[in-house]
């Protein structure tokens, strides 16, 4: 009765969080596996020499039915063994690895990172010298409230406020998912005090420009009356966006709203990124941006040029800085020089001239690769 019960709160929690489903994993195969027992088959068949062979006979029947099943799923093409022979074709998550190497080599050891559940997960499987302050899962109720805390991001709260929440655990970086907050956006007022919430009657524009994770950081910026930002840009690439938190305590000043998409809101924001890894992950966000916000606007245009220009005064001979220039060249129809870049961008991750040296080891496999 005791099993059945747990079995049945199991299946509960099973409904409610997905990630539940496995608790009940052991218990199922326990469950289970009372098909194969010849006490149970005899305590429903009765006592009796001929129904307790039949109990027998039942018992190990299924027992050795539960035994080869799973056997004869392993073979055929469509077995287990064949499923894990099986390679796909590799595929390298180039944002993901471009925020890994630019924390590695650039964190210091006393800081302390935010992010969403997954990928919180995600930094603290990669990067053990990575510290993040919220655990990925609902351990207990503090653990629940950094995670939801730093949901604020998803909502329309405005920078101060989020500045408040995360530095009071003394938080030195916060990570924006642009995929998570693309998915959120909007979806999170019920769990959002009312200045947070973003409202019902809101249009799609309105929205992406108040959400903090998205516009909302940019154009509600607020500086503190001793003209230190609370918020300055460390690190961006087409995903995944770092900010740096100035320390806890900071006075703000509300200035007026700004465009997202112009020019003048991104020229101050640009100049906090430092260092090559940045200048990379920057350079392909140039690229990406007009291909969001539309490839034949001017201003969209104008914006990718203003972040690819710091991107090449941060490291102008970096082969993914280079291929980024000639991919922007390709996007205005500008074929040979986009070829010349793209082939000095080659040229640069194989350290040598490949025309010349073409067997020569490069110099950044991966960056030749991306070539």
């Amino acid at each position: 009765i005791m099993q059945v019960l747990f079995l049945i709160a199991l299946i509960l929690l099973a409904g409610l969080v997905s990630r539940l489903r496995v608790l009940a994993a052991p218990l199922l195969c326990i469950v289970g596996s009372q098909i194969g027992s010849p006490e149970l088959w005899s305590s429903l068949l009765g006592p009796g020499r001929l129904r307790r062979a039949v109990a027998l006979l039942l018992g190990h029947g299924f027992s050795l039915a539960l035994i080869w099943a799973p056997l004869m799923r392993s073979f055929g093409d469509s077995g287990v063994i064949h499923r894990v022979k099986q390679v796909g074709a590799h595929s390298d998550d180039l944002d993901m690895r471009e925020l890994v190497e630019w924390a590695n080599e650039t964190l210091q050891s006393e800081t302390l990172l935010m992010a969403d559940m997954t990928l919180a997960a995600k930094l603290r499987m990669i990067s053990p010298s990575i510290r993040v302050g919220n655990h990925p899962q609902y351990e207990s109720l503090t653990s629940r409230k950094r995670n939801r805390d730093y949901y604020r991001t998803f909502s329309c709260a405005p920078p101060h406020r989020v500045h408040e929440v995360l530095s009071s655990y003394r938080v030195t970086h916060v990570v924006l998912n642009l995929n998570a907050c693309k998915a959120r956006m909007g979806k999170l007022d019920a769990f959002m005090e009312a200045p947070d919430q973003c409202g019902a009657r809101i249009g799609q524009e309105q929205l992406q420009r108040k959400t903090f994770c998205w516009g909302g950081f940019l154009t509600q910026a607020p500086n503190s009356s001793q003209g230190t930002p609370l918020f300055e840009l460390a690190f961006r690439n087409p995903v995944y966006t770092v900010l740096r938190l100035a320390p806890p305590g900071t006075a703000a000043e509300e200035q007026k709203s700004r465009s997202w998409t112009a020019t003048g809101t991104w020229k101050a924001w640009l100049e906090g990124l430092e260092g090559s890894r940045a200048a990379r992950g920057i350079a392909r966000a140039a690229v990406a941006w007009p291909k969001r916000q539309g490839a034949g606007t001017k201003k969209a245009q104008e914006v990718a040029e203003l972040q690819l220009r710091r991107a090449e005064a941060l490291a102008p001979d970096d082969p993914i800085v280079v291929l980024s220039r000639a991919e922007i060249l390709q996007m205005q129809g500008q074929g040979p020089a986009a070829y010349d870049a793209m082939a000095r961008a080659a040229d640069l991750a194989a350290g040598t001239a490949l025309s010349s040296s073409p067997s020569k080891t490069p110099q950044d496999p991966a960056a030749l690769f991306q070539v």
